[in-house]
């Protein structure tokens, strides 16, 4: 989902969206950064939807590392 999210602000920034490698991502975050820098600076409406996205990666990667780790506590308890 995430990825996909990314795809959505690079092709809003006016990219064509490369999520085959890590290097051809690292080489679009500097101008999705300017773009989201852009977006909040205005205000309004789109500067919502970039809160939102922020608030939904939160989420996601907050509940993947709270499974992740209550997975690991769970199989360490059993080692013991």
């Amino acid at each position: 989902m995430l990825m996909y999210l990314r795809m959505c602000l690079a092709s809003s920034a006016g990219l064509v969206s490369d999520v085959e490698s890590t290097a051809a991502m690292q080489r679009q975050a500097p101008a999705i950064g300017r773009f989201v820098r852009q977006l909040m600076s205005e205000g309004g409406p789109q500067s919502q939807l970039v809160v939102a996205y922020l608030d939904i990666a939160r989420q996601l990667l907050t509940s993947f590392s709270g499974n992740y780790l209550s997975s690991v506590v769970a199989s360490s308890s059993v080692d013991m």
